[in-house]
């Protein structure tokens, strides 16, 4: 019956009918429209497959690119049992199963991650193969409701770290500067030790001792200006469609609902590059470390459609050179940071581009919890988004604190920097620390310059009469040992007539030349004299030259450095002290060491000026230099401090207050370091200045 009804079919009618359900699958979207992950590259494919329209905007791509996910999603992956042995075993449903579904509300922290995602906001974390594991404190605790399409990992090696991927962020890297380039040998080397299944950390520990030597701040810094750019590449090509792009690195801490309230005031729709601006010659730039935030629309501007294939590698080839010029520009206390500067590129091609930095300091900031400068600035009533230079137990503290406060106050109010002061210095703050520095930048007392020279100089003289007393003492020991070898020999030359035996010759008597004995005249050329002595009998009489030599030599040499007046002009010098310095030059050798050139100090402008700043100083403030208590005194006398430190005849205020950290002590024990703080008028300050809400501007 079924073989009737189709029957009466027309078979033209069966032939069109398939033919029409094989174009549809043949025409449909996956394989008109691949998946590219790149949208420089999709739009020049679509401008080749479509010319019909020339300008594709990044809205085009980005619909394009989620297109064929849309229409044909992949199909589900087979899930395989393999085994060694042949025996039956049941195949289980799935190989990695989903966590239980937790019912009942849902925590801030949680809802927190939620926000994140709804908002667009994509997270980037920079690390190195040698720190990885520093990232297992986050991954526990400030990472740990985020999904793998919240954030990304960058190192110089790929791997994992929990359920987290870490990708190579020089892996585009042309491959001839990766295998020649001698940034790049620190890269080798962990590859290398990956390859071999050798433990990465023990290169880590072999790299500090070389680092250690060569007084740098190791082989990763140069390697990690390649990284910046690299990953702003791989990120958009990878999250096309975020919204916010943070970037932070292993020591970093975001606090999150922070950020996503600061971020719900701003427009992704416009180029935006916030940080923690920092100049540098002409260079307006945010440090990596603090992090830096992105707008969708800045990294359409440099990474876009429009833009070249090629504007990462481009940056490959030029980086010796700028990073030289951004070295030019570094103070020389921050000369050993010059190899990191990739977020000095980065700025630069954001700047190409027409994308200029927006300061976002004190939110976005380079300091924590106990080096933050709290008080009548920037930092009290202000919200803390980002900090930096976190040991792994400080991540977790503060992780506590956010967790601590929220169960208090049971809402998302922002975190203050007060609210910081309160938890994490407060307590620690007393009258005063030994061995402490509470990191006092502000008005600066030092010993007067020529006090400073003079006590320079003094030091030199000890040293220098110390340096002589110790040769003298090895010479005379010296000396001792000789005498007590010749003595010894002279007893034998005067045995040796008694005991030689007979038909033998005694000729050590006849050897003996007496001359050198009588002849108590200095030689009138020394250096021939000594060049034709060869006896071991003379050995002693040049040792006791030389001796006398050495304490006539060395009183004058403590009496030349005794006599430096530098009160006197150097063209007052006398011919009396000149020529002694000119025979000395003129015997062809020098009889001991000349004396120093009799200068005085000069008196040069910045010497007028701290004079003249003396001048107007107070009894108490031209004394605070000297201890640590007279620092102190002038910290009660000046209206605006609130702490002190004093070390090496320095004293230096602040009109804020901080915590600070630990200053070793010198080598013998004592104390170098000294911090003080006025806590009456700390605590005073803080009471009057209660926070009523956050200052967001």
């Amino acid at each position: 019956m079924l073989f009737s009804i189709f029957r009466g079919i027309p078979l033209n009618l069966v032939f069109l009918l398939c033919f029409i359900l094989f174009l549809l699958f043949h025409r449909r979207a996956s394989t008109i429209l691949p998946a590219i992950d790149d949208p420089r590259e999709l739009a020049s494919y679509l401008k080749n497959k479509f010319p019909a329209k020339n300008n594709y905007t990044s809205a085009d791509v980005q619909k394009v690119q989620k297109l064929p996910g849309l229409l044909c999603p992949p199909p589900p992956k087979p899930t395989i049992c393999p085994t060694s042995k042949p025996i039956q075993l049941e195949c289980p449903i799935a190989a990695v199963q989903d966590a239980p579904i937790i019912t009942g509300p849902k925590s801030i922290e949680q809802k927190t991650a939620i926000d994140l995602r709804d908002q667009g906001i994509v997270v980037i974390i920079k690390t190195g193969a040698q720190e990885v594991s520093q990232l297992a404190i986050h991954v526990g605790t400030t990472l740990r409701y985020f999904e793998e399409a919240d954030i990304l990992f960058f190192s110089d090696l790929q791997g994992t770290i929990g359920p987290f991927v870490i990708n190579d962020a020089l892996r585009h890297v042309d491959q001839k500067i990766r295998e020649t380039h001698t940034d790049f040998k620190i890269y080798r080397d962990i590859h290398r030790y990956q390859a071999t299944g050798q433990d990465i950390t023990e290169l880590k520990e072999d790299k500090k001792k070389e680092d250690k030597k060569k007084g740098d701040g190791g082989e990763g810094w140069p390697l990690d200006k390649y990284k910046f750019i690299h990953m702003v590449e791989q990120t958009f090509i990878a999250r096309p469609s975020g919204r916010w792009y943070v970037f932070i690195e292993t020591d970093s801490y975001v606090v999150w609902p922070n950020l996503i309230q600061w971020l719900r005031k701003l427009d992704s729709t416009k180029p935006l590059y916030l940080g923690a601006g920092v100049l540098m010659g002409p260079t307006y730039f945010a440090r990596g470390g603090s992090g830096y935030i992105l707008s969708n629309a800045a990294m359409n501007r440099l990474m876009g459609p429009e833009q070249s294939r090629d504007l990462a590698a481009s940056w490959d080839t030029k980086m010796d050179g700028e990073c030289r010029l951004f070295l030019v520009n570094l103070p020389q206390s921050e000369s050993h940071i010059q190899a990191g500067c990739g977020d000095v590129v980065l700025a630069k091609a954001f700047k190409e581009q027409g994308v200029k930095l927006t300061q976002a300091h004190p939110l976005i900031n380079e300091y924590k919890p106990s080096t933050f400068t709290y008080g009548p600035n920037d930092h009290w009533c202000q919200p803390v988004v980002t900090m930096h230079r976190l040991l792994p137990h400080e991540i977790s503290s503060v992780w506590r604190f956010e967790r601590q406060r929220e169960l208090i106050l049971n809402d998302l109010n922002a975190t203050t920097f007060s609210e910081l002061f309160f938890h994490f210095v407060q307590p620690h703050i007393t009258g005063s620390r030994d061995n402490w520095d509470n990191l006092s930048h502000g008005l600066t007392y030092q010993e007067p310059p020529e006090l400073r020279e003079a006590a320079v100089e003094k030091e030199k003289e000890e040293r220098l009469a110390a340096e002589n007393k110790a040769e003298e003492e090895k010479k005379a020991e010296a000396k001792k040992v000789e005498d007590k070898k010749a003595a010894e020999q002279k007893k034998l030359e005067e045995k040796k007539p008694d005991g030689a035996k007979p038909g033998k010759e005694i000729a050590e008597p006849k050897k003996e030349t007496p001359t050198k004995k009588i002849d108590k005249k200095p030689p009138t050329n020394p250096k021939k004299e000594e060049n034709t002595d060869h006896d071991s009998s003379d050995a002693s009489n040049k040792d006791e030259a030389k001796a006398e030599d050495i304490k006539d030599r060395a009183p004058d040499l403590k009496t030349l450095h005794m006599k430096i007046d530098p009160n006197r002009d150097p063209t007052d010098d006398d011919d009396e002290d000149k020529s002694p310095i000119d025979e000395k030059v003129k015997d062809g050798k020098p009889q001991g060491a000349l004396p120093r050139a009799k200068v005085k100090p000069e008196v040069n402008k910045h010497t007028k000026r701290e004079n003249a700043k003396r001048d107007n100083m107070s009894d108490i403030e031209k004394e605070a230099y000297k201890s640590f208590e007279s620092c102190g005194e002038a910290c009660k006398e000046n209206p605006d401090c609130f702490q002190w430190v004093w070390y090496d005849k320095t004293c230096r205020l602040q009109t804020s207050f901080r915590l600070g950290n630990f200053q070793a002590p010198s080598d013998d024990g004592n104390v170098v370091y000294k911090s003080g703080w006025m806590v009456d008028k700390i605590n005073e300050w803080t009471a009057e200045n209660t926070c009523k809400e956050p200052q967001w501007n």
